[in-house]
């Protein structure tokens, strides 16, 4: 089928035809008026991404850029750092980074993921700060709720001492979804031994970053 998304002029527009979704990954042919451009494989989920390729491929045919210029410019966008960043493979999960570190938007990115159609969502969540994981304690329970599985980390404390009663260990015991494995050595071994499929989701604002470059198995 296909879908109507950019006016280049009033006289000339471009669609994407023969659309096809692979795990929230869309590919597509590029059609204009004058017949078919280039088709094209998206390194980005989300179906926004068909909309802001066809606008970006707009923008490139009336700048004069070559089919195959577009088809290579699209297919190398791997879109905005840490920001449902796809990183590679962890065996048969699917791995990606994201900044989100707040409950709105933690909710707001696992909406997304849950709309790419995979069978399990595994999140593995830090915290950023004491004081924060205190105020909002509850908002980061309902928030992380969506997921079938969230491994939590100990808080990145930043600039704060620690506070009683406040860990990554008591959050995850809260959470009906959560669980507390320990240091990222023992997060990386747990994820690494796992077999489920499905998405991994790397999430925080601290140094959980450095957790993907353990795990990857596939880049």
């Amino acid at each position: 089928f296909s879908f109507f998304f950019f006016s280049l002029t009033e006289k000339k527009d471009i669609w994407c035809e023969n659309l096809t979704e692979k795990n929230g990954f869309f590919s597509f042919d590029l059609v204009t008026k004058d017949g078919f451009i280039t088709s094209v494989s998206l390194s980005v989920p989300g179906l926004h991404n068909v909309s802001n390729a066809l606008a970006a491929a707009g923008a490139a045919i009336l700048s004069g850029i070559s089919p195959e210029g577009i088809k290579k410019g699209l297919e190398a966008f791997c879109g905005v750092k840490r920001r449902f960043e796809y990183r590679g493979k962890c065996g048969k999960m699917q791995v990606f980074d994201d900044y989100a570190h707040h409950p709105d938007e933690i909710r707001a990115t696992l909406l997304s993921a849950k709309k790419m159609g995979y069978e399990k969502i595994t999140v593995v969540f830090q915290s950023h700060t004491f004081s924060r994981t205190k105020a909002l304690w509850e908002d980061f329970i309902a928030s992380l709720s969506t997921a079938d599985e969230v491994i939590v980390a100990d808080i990145f404390p930043a600039r704060e001492k620690s506070m009683e009663g406040i860990t990554g260990k008591n959050l995850a015991d809260a959470m009906e979804n959560g669980v507390y494995l320990g240091d990222f050595d023992a997060i990386a071994n747990a994820l690494k031994k796992k077999e489920d499929g499905g998405l991994l989701l790397i999430m925080g604002a601290g140094d959980v970053v450095s957790l993907t470059d353990k795990i990857l198995t596939e880049p």
